[in-house]
């Protein structure tokens, strides 16, 4: 293209994603446009960047993943709960759940339902948002970054600890703060729910959802002892032993007078014997 002093052009380029692009894993390709001026050789590059896919409805949590690492609650063995077999988690224990982000997302919550009703986006029968016990709040992250697909410097999941409490937002005036209380016995499960890309946080449809399978959750009664008092203690009587020996006499004879003693002695074994010694050295 050769312009003169003072000329425009336009120039459009297409360019196509290369051919082994898979959509589902979203891939971006890049590059640079280079412009040369042909009087003095200096360059001016444009870069340019294409995505494969449908990143708005790209899913945000982890549903399954070959490796393992997804969003999961676990039971006591730490093994993840499945539809299989419905599970028994015990409050007491420190229930630990997973959650696991391929995405960023600017809303990300976890909430408890009860264990026979059917989630949808639209289901509005929750109990209150998961409290999280390690970081003392409850699972409602904003601007929540994708987590790590490998160990490194970032971490491959959310830990989250739930002692079976829920939380429930409140409004006093202008301020709107939380109220948490503890669920009772019974069938739950969890909703855990991510706002799209470009998606509308008033819109129940803009965000992605994962149902946890039903489990139950219990709280195992608490056993307290009683304080130990004396009256609790047997007394026993006293240990007596009264051993009689017979009189010991011992003579003496010196040049100056003669001494003779004589003792009847009634007191523990142990006792006589060391007395007895004791008059054997004089």
């Amino acid at each position: 293209m050769q312009l003169s002093p003072g000329q425009k052009s336009n120039v459009t380029l297409q360019f196509r994603a290369p051919p082994d692009a898979d959509p589902v894993l979203l891939p971006i390709f890049s590059g640079f446009i280079s412009v040369t001026n042909s009087v003095n050789k200096q360059v001016v590059q444009v870069p340019y960047a294409g995505m494969v896919g449908d990143y708005k409805n790209a899913r945000i949590i982890v549903q399954n993943n070959p490796s393992g690492i997804a969003t999961r609650i676990l039971n006591s063995n730490n093994v993840s709960i499945s539809n299989t077999q419905e599970e028994t988690l015990i409050a007491s224990e420190s229930i630990r759940i997973r959650l696991v982000t391929t995405w960023a997302s600017r809303r990300v919550s976890a909430e408890v339902f009860p264990g026979e009703s059917e989630i949808s986006a639209n289901s509005s029968a929750s109990y209150g948002y998961v409290f999280d016990d390690s970081n003392d709040k409850p699972v409602v992250y904003t601007n929540l970054v994708r987590n790590a697909a490998v160990a490194g410097s970032h971490a491959q999941f959310y830990g989250i600890s739930w002692s079976g409490q829920v939380s429930v937002s409140v409004r006093n005036g202008s301020l709107v703060g939380y109220e948490t209380t503890s669920l009772p016995d019974g069938r739950y499960k969890i909703r855990f729910s991510a706002l799209q890309h470009f998606g509308n946080p008033e819109n129940p449809n803009d965000f992605d959802i994962y149902e946890s399978p039903t489990f139950k959750l219990i709280r195992l009664p608490t056993t307290s002892q009683s304080p130990v008092t004396i009256s609790e203690f047997t007394t026993l009587p006293p240990f007596t032993t009264t051993t009689t020996l017979p009189p010991f006499t011992t003579t003496t004879t010196s040049s100056t007078s003669s001494v003779s003693m004589s003792f009847v002695l009634n007191s523990p074994f142990l006792f006589l014997y060391l007395v007895y010694l004791c008059y054997q050295v004089y």
